[in-house]
């Protein structure tokens, strides 16, 4: 978030940088455009705190102007807290900034151009805002609170099914709030705008943040019941917990989490007000008494005896490693190619010749300065399987095929035997870099073969990115029966030739939150596995230190660089 501060003659400007129109805000701000507005761009409001237009702004387009104005009528005391809140508290501040932290967690809301304080007379402050083209869902439909505030078309009121429709969307939109930090007391259909309001179907956008704030609860259970609370003003839209929904909303705003949609629903219906001395009484009664609730940051984890990688390429192997799931290495680890249904059928054919002599291609030297010694890529004719990292450079593959057949019958025999002996597996599967995301459904055929080899104890988690280069919260989904799992992280990395890579450091964030393995290696083994690896790295550049290390190491991958670029040039052979 990029703010500019500016004095006004009567007041100061903070203006979101960010906007491209921030100039043409700035003219028009600094001209005092806004104090001499025509009434017939004033929408009719009932809260008297504040004032709204909607306006055509000068090289900025259709606009939102909402000004805080001083409360009359309530008193003096009442008057005055106004005055001091409008000098120094700026609501209207504070909903920019949320705005934009919802719209960089990627919530759907208004972008935020400007906000000032004028002195000119009565003190008043204002915020400018990009309008939100659509159509308001409770000008529609506001089930029980039509008794509050009734929408503006009675005669066409939405069906169940397109309530439903805007149920699920709700539910997905408030859960990416949440998870951004920010909570919002006054949910309502009025504060949500569709493209198409009287099907209830189309993307959601929220648009009065007004009553959005950060939480200050600081134990889980405060922090579930606060949550909670900012949703129960959506759920007076129904008369019980019961209605399906509300709990299609639930069940959204879950992500699949059977354990947590359970908690929404039992702490609605312990605690749901129906008068304001009520709600007071029966939040601090749920602070007291409700069971310890799913937190929505760190959820109970999923343990299973076994994690291994089944591909596509290295980088689940090393985001399985570096999240300490993954303590051997196994067949699939290193290997690139071959769809997720040609290696699930290997693995459920016990690896059955997949690494035949006879099929091996010889398609030339890997052409990556990433490592310090060169390996000679074979390709597999029948399944496509590529491998990368086990044939040297300086052998054919006929010469150095009894060593490497040797090293990956030791990882069979390792694998199967480890998966015949766990009781709950997980085999996980990332998207390699060009790959091709794979549905739920090929998740759930991939995993049914594996089931049939070894037992329902196998479940299948595929990683993917579905939308590169923005930026969203995860997305959860589960099969039937919640053995084949499918992950949307927002986990993309850009390179020069502006293609996307699944970045590993996501991976790992979420999968040391979500899962756990322990360990089969004491203390000492896992001392003596680093004081190896060391020794090794320490043989490989010829260094007897660390700095030593390093700098050999830096400067072989600069020499094998510039070797491969004078290559291409044709300067050297």
């Amino acid at each position: 978030m990029k703010f500019k501060e500016y004095r006004l003659k009567k007041g100061k400007l903070t203006l979101n940088m960010e906007a491209a129109e921030n100039e043409a805000v700035k003219e028009f701000v600094c001209s005092g455009g806004f104090r001499n507005l025509p009434l017939e761009t004033k929408l009719q409001l009932k809260n008297p705190r504040s004032a709204v237009w909607k306006i055509d702004v000068p090289g900025v387009g259709r606009c939102i102007l909402k000004q805080f104005c001083v409360v009359h009528g309530r008193g003096a005391w009442r008057k005055f807290e106004s005055r001091l809140k409008l000098r120094f508290v700026h609501r209207g501040l504070r909903t920019m900034r949320i705005a934009l932290k919802l719209a960089d967690a990627g919530v759907p809301t208004f972008i935020p151009y400007a906000f000032w304080t004028d002195f000119d007379g009565e003190i008043s402050n204002f915020l400018l805002y990009r309008f939100v083209e659509g159509e308001i869902i409770g000008d529609y439909w506001m089930g029980e609170l039509s008794k509050i505030a009734p929408p503006i078309y009675k005669d066409s009121p939405l069906s169940q099914e397109a309530i439903d429709s805007f149920m699920w969307n709700a539910g997905q939109l408030v859960r990416r709030m949440h998870e951004a930090g920010v909570l919002h007391s006054d949910l309502h259909p009025k504060n949500f705008v569709s493209p198409s309001a009287k099907e209830g179907a189309g993307p959601l956008s929220l648009i009065d943040l007004d009553s959005a704030f950060y939480p200050n609860a600081l134990s889980s259970r405060a922090k579930f019941v606060e949550r909670i609370c900012s949703i129960r003003k959506l759920a007076k839209c129904f008369v019980d917990e019961d209605n399906t929904s509300l709990k299609t909303f639930v069940k959204a705003y879950s992500f699949g989490d059977l354990e947590l949609e359970k908690a929404v629903i039992d702490a609605l219906r312990f605690w749901r007000p129906k008068k304001k001395w009520k709600g007071k009484l029966d939040f601090l009664k749920a602070k007291l008494c409700c069971r310890q609730p799913i937190k929505l940051e760190c959820r109970a984890k999923r343990s299973y005896d076994l994690v291994f990688s089944i591909g596509q390429d290295c980088k689940c192997s090393q985001s399985l490693r570096a999240a300490g799931l993954q303590h051997y290495s196994y067949p699939f680890d290193w290997l690139a190619g071959a769809s997720l249904l040609d290696r699930a059928k290997i693995l459920a054919t016990d690896f059955r010749d997949w690494f035949n002599e006879k099929d091996l291609i010889d398609i030339g030297v890997a052409d990556n300065s990433r490592f310090a010694v060169e390996h000679r890529i074979a390709r597999h004719s029948q399944t496509g399987l590529e491998f990368r990292h086990d044939f040297s450079c300086e052998k054919t593959i006929a010469e150095d095929y009894a060593s490497v057949n040797k090293k990956y019958l030791r990882r069979i025999t390792r694998l199967i035997s480890a998966i015949e002996k766990a009781n709950r597996v997980l085999v996980v599967y990332t998207i390699g870099f060009r790959g091709e995301p794979v549905s739920l459904e090929q998740l759930v055929e991939a995993r049914t073969l594996l089931a049939n080899r070894f037992g329902e104890k196998i479940e299948l988690l595929g990683i993917f990115d579905d939308f590169p280069n923005q930026r969203y919260m995860p997305m959860e989904v589960y099969s039937e029966d919640r053995k084949a799992i499918r992950w949307s992280l927002p986990c993309m990395v850009k390179h020069k030739n502006q293609e996307y890579e699944i970045s590993g450091a996501t991976i790992v964030k979420y999968l040391s939150a979500l899962v756990s393995c322990p360990s089969p290696h004491t203390a000492r083994e896992r001392r003596q596995f680093r004081q190896t690896e060391k020794l090794n790295l320490y043989k490989k550049y010829k260094a007897t230190t660390f700095i030593g290390m390093v700098r050999n190491r830096m400067l072989f991958r600069k020499y094998r660089s510039l070797k491969k670029k004078l290559i291409r040039k044709g300067i050297i052979s």
